[in-house]
């Protein structure tokens, strides 16, 4: 049997505290998210649907109806993201690549690549596509 979510009840000044965050830029996308699905539960929307309309996951929605359930928009706006942050993929492939080896070389002892990952010393390939 599916567990059904709790019903939300928010009053008018939450949702004018919860509008003002989602109108407000300079808050996260993340946070803005949080508060559209508060006010989308609020209208008695099931999470489901909720993660359908907001692109994101329906465990998700779930969390953050426990967490405003539990204390209110201190509790939405306090909740610290988990996981790997984001980060730049090729500036973290150069960082390791400068602090591997600062020149490579090949047998005969012909420089190959600096630590930009540049292929030198010997001509690249061309493309004939």
């Amino acid at each position: 049997m599916p567990r059904v979510a709790q019903k939300i009840e928010i009053t008018k000044d939450d949702i004018k505290k919860l509008n003002a965050i989602i109108n407000n830029e300079f808050n996260s996308k993340e946070l803005r998210t949080r508060c559209k699905a508060i006010l989308l539960a609020g209208e008695g929307l099931k999470n489901n649907e909720i993660s359908d309309r907001l692109g994101v996951r329906c465990n998700s929605v779930g969390d953050w109806r426990k967490a405003w359930l539990n204390g209110g928009i201190d509790a939405i706006t306090s909740i610290v993201k988990t996981g790997r942050p984001r980060g730049n993929g090729r500036k973290a492939l150069n960082e390791i690549l400068e602090k591997e080896a600062e020149i490579r070389t090949d047998a005969e002892g012909v420089k190959l690549y600096e630590a930009s990952g540049t292929l030198m010393g010997k001509k690249q390939p061309q493309n004939t596509n």
